[in-house]
């Protein structure tokens, strides 16, 4: 609802707080493309914790209980910010060969006799 507004005024600063929380992925696709136009007429600022929603931007401020700890592009701050770093690797999904080994380690421990289904 705040980005219909916000296509429909003139404002020329547009703030948008955790706009992604609730999406999916393929709808926040949808959502950063109409923010990517926005931003070609306004100044957008998008406050989230959801990297993907904002890792894409020209600027990225990194804060911490309200203090900066460091801004610039997001390769910079992956460079030179060990608490973006850290916090960029708590919400990377596994590549599919990691995934594949936790999987085949479960697979081991059930067939080794650890449990047992309908029984």
């Amino acid at each position: 609802m705040a980005l219909a507004r916000a296509l429909l005024s003139d404002a020329d600063i547009v703030l948008l707080d955790e706009p992604t929380s609730q999406l999916d992925g393929i709808n926040e696709l949808r959502f950063r493309a109409l923010v990517d136009d926005l931003a070609r007429t306004r100044a957008v600022i998008v406050v989230a914790h959801r990297l993907s929603t904002v890792q894409h931007a020209r600027h990225v401020i990194m804060m911490n209980q309200g203090t900066v700890l460091d801004a610039g592009a997001h390769h910079t701050l992956m460079e030179r910010c060990p608490p973006y770093r850290d916090l960029v690797a708590s919400q990377l999904l596994p590549r599919p060969t990691e995934l594949f080994g936790v999987l085949s380690g479960c697979a081991q421990r059930f067939s080794a006799g650890g449990a047992s289904v309908g029984g």
